[in-house]
């Protein structure tokens, strides 16, 4: 799975500064498989710092942002003698799908470990558009059902490039927005200096394309060698006394034997009753840019969301029926199958 890329050849193409950050952990996904979990405890680590944010997606900018605005990045970790004594840890979900993350943490950190937990492709898939249903407002305006029967009339071909049609006739269609994440949302929510410029504002959306890991490691592997080590999110769950201190290992920490316990973070929420956000979503993907990103801003400035979420939501993993969970894997056979072949101890805890 390596690629039979050397980690010199891997670097040494073309001069580049030296990296600004000597050691990092980056838990590039996928969502919704314990990525929350893991930061939090990694963060509980002392020779760990986690910073001001979790999902700084920082890597997956535009090449130019990233290398104009690195010390703002570091920045968010405290000062530069805890960045250079401590290991930070960058738990950012969109660098899994980006072309240009690992090549950029390539560059910018001298030593990266990089974590990635990966949960059944289906339930994963599933677990997704539920964590974004519960966006007050939402900005999925299709039922799981709506999505699956889309991918599975588009045929035997790609899912990937079934879910990019369909997605694009629900733009069209106003039933999710043209654009999800703005070129103010750095701004607004971390207080950067610079625009937010993704290479897919509409990746959040891609619920089967994200699942299709094999594809993302692949390419992580190869940019960076021997520096990637995957982890079953079932296993994880299952088994974290002996999981992190493998991660921990994996990481160069020291280890503390106390740090065993997986805490819960950033569960799914489920929706008792829907109507209401229903109401608001639809109005809000239906609205122009301009009064979208206004609404949004007034929405998180004032908290509401956390209000309405504590009202109609409550805490529970989703659960995926049976028939709908069988579809879904016929649509990611692919997937499983390349696991069974390349990585068996991963595609146990899925079968």
């Amino acid at each position: 799975m390596e690629g039979g890329v050397s980690r010199a050849a891997a670097i040494s193409s073309g001069s580049r500064p030296s990296p600004a950050v000597r050691r990092a952990v980056i838990i590039p996904g996928a969502r919704k498989a314990g990525t929350s979990s893991l930061h939090a405890a990694l963060a509980a680590h002392p020779g760990v710092v986690a910073g001001r944010y979790k999902e700084t997606q920082f890597f997956a900018l535009d090449e130019g942002t990233v290398e104009a605005n690195i010390e703002w990045y570091l920045g968010l970790f405290g000062d530069q003698r805890e960045i250079d004594t401590r290991t930070i840890v960058d738990a950012s979900t969109f660098y899994l799908m980006s072309e240009r993350a690992p090549t950029l943490i390539r560059r910018h950190v001298a030593d990266p470990r990089v974590v990635i937990v990966l949960r059944d492709p289906a339930e994963r898939a599933y677990a997704g558009y539920e964590y974004l249903r519960q966006r007050l407002p939402s900005p999925e305006g299709r039922t799981f059902e709506d999505i699956v029967q889309a991918l599975e009339k588009a045929g035997p071909i790609d899912v990937s490039r079934a879910e990019d049609e369909a997605l694009a006739i629900a733009v069209r269609d106003h039933r999710v927005p043209a654009r999800y994440y703005t070129g103010s949302f750095h701004e607004e929510h971390y207080g950067a200096p610079f625009e937010t410029r993704l290479e897919d504002p509409l990746n959040i959306l891609r619920y089967f394309a994200e699942s299709r890991y094999s594809e993302h490691v692949i390419r992580w592997q190869r940019a960076l060698p021997g520096s990637v080590h995957l982890v079953a999110f079932e296993r994880l769950i299952a088994e974290p006394s002996v999981v992190l201190p493998e991660i921990q290992e994996f990481c160069g920490l020291d280890p503390v034997p106390a740090l065993i316990d997986l805490p819960r973070e950033n569960p799914t929420r489920v929706a008792r009753g829907g109507v209401s956000r229903w109401i608001l979503g639809h109005a809000v993907r239906r609205s122009p840019g301009g009064l979208v990103d206004g609404a949004l801003r007034l929405f998180h400035g004032l908290r509401i969301g956390e209000v309405l979420r504590t009202k109609v939501l409550e805490t529970r993993r989703p659960q995926l029926d049976p028939e709908l969970r069988s579809r879904c894997r016929a649509l990611l056979d692919a997937e499983y199958a390349w696991w069974r072949e390349h990585d068996p101890s991963i595609a146990a805890w899925w079968d």
